[in-house]
């Protein structure tokens, strides 16, 4: 979208809002505006409450100049606007691709992705675990209800308003297992963790020279975890189970498939070859093992 132009000072804005900003500011170009509305419009000038506020700017002003206080009462005019504004219209040709549009699927002809034998997930073992020893799912946590407490404050707020909330005395009133964020946060950390971090020291040499004539170096910490429990606890994180593939498809917007659709990894050519290279349902699934 082209930049928008005062019609008065000519001073350049990214958007019209910010134009009618500059304008109600502008004493200048707020006058010139008022006196245009008379001449053209026979509309008498605008009569705005007078408030405490400094002296308008005599020159234009940036829009970070411009405050809340500042009377909003210029519009620009719409045959400046259609100059200023391009319209965004949709490219002729180009089929609609998204969630409303139709999805035609083409399945993968051989069977493919077939489960050799059932196994429960790392999630499932752990329920199990703590019905056979008779814990509350919700543990370290007393009750349900801090476990749902527990989650809102991780989602929703941060470690210093945390400990604040904490401390009011209508929760301390509460007898909650934890009374501060510190407390809290070792509930949390007694939680189940998926794979472990590893730290490794990364010595890396850089581009400049010191002054001992030699090149510069530093030592890093480089943070990584295994990628492939990482991929078999996002595999068996049951959160999952309804947005997994494990055979490949071919998605068109049409029913004659002529324009394909690439957005998932299992809609790609590559996955569909790689599948069609394989002998059987076995080699495939040991891969998606590693």
């Amino acid at each position: 979208m082209p930049p928008a132009r005062c019609p008065y000072c000519h001073v350049t804005k990214t958007t019209t809002a910010s134009v009618n900003k500059h304008v109600s500011a502008s004493k200048p170009c707020n006058e010139k505006w008022q006196e245009a509305l008379v001449a053209q419009w026979d509309v008498p000038p605008t009569q705005s409450p007078k408030r405490n506020m400094p002296p308008r700017a005599e020159t234009p002003l940036n829009d970070a100049d411009i405050t809340m206080d500042v009377l909003d009462d210029y519009q620009l005019p719409p045959e400046l606007v259609e100059v200023c504004e391009m319209e965004d219209v949709e490219d002729e040709g180009e089929p609609p691709i998204g969630p409303r549009c139709e999805r035609y699927i083409h399945e993968y002809p051989r069977p493919a992705g077939s489960w050799i034998r059932k196994a429960n997930t790392g999630f499932k073992s752990l329920l199990e675990d703590l019905v056979a020893e008779g814990r509350e799912r919700w543990e370290p946590f007393e009750t349900k209800e801090e476990w749902e407490l527990a989650m809102w404050l991780m989602k929703n707020v941060g470690q210093k308003s945390t400990d604040d909330y904490l401390k009011l005395p209508i929760v301390q009133n509460q007898n909650l297992s934890f009374h501060n964020n510190y407390s809290f946060l070792k509930k949390v950390d007694a939680l189940p963790t998926g794979p472990e971090w590893d730290c490794r020291i990364v010595h890396v040499n850089g581009d400049r020279v010191g002054e001992d004539g030699k090149v510069m170096s530093e030592d890093l910490e480089l943070w990584m975890r295994d990628p492939v429990e990482c991929i078999c606890e996002l595999m068996g994180n049951p959160a999952f189970a309804d947005l997994m593939a494990y055979v490949p498809e071919r998605a068109y917007t049409d029913e004659g498939c002529t324009n394909h659709i690439y957005d998932e990894m299992w809609t790609g050519e590559w996955w569909w070859n790689a599948q069609a290279s394989l002998d059987n349902n076995k080699i495939i699934l040991e891969r998606a093992k590693l």
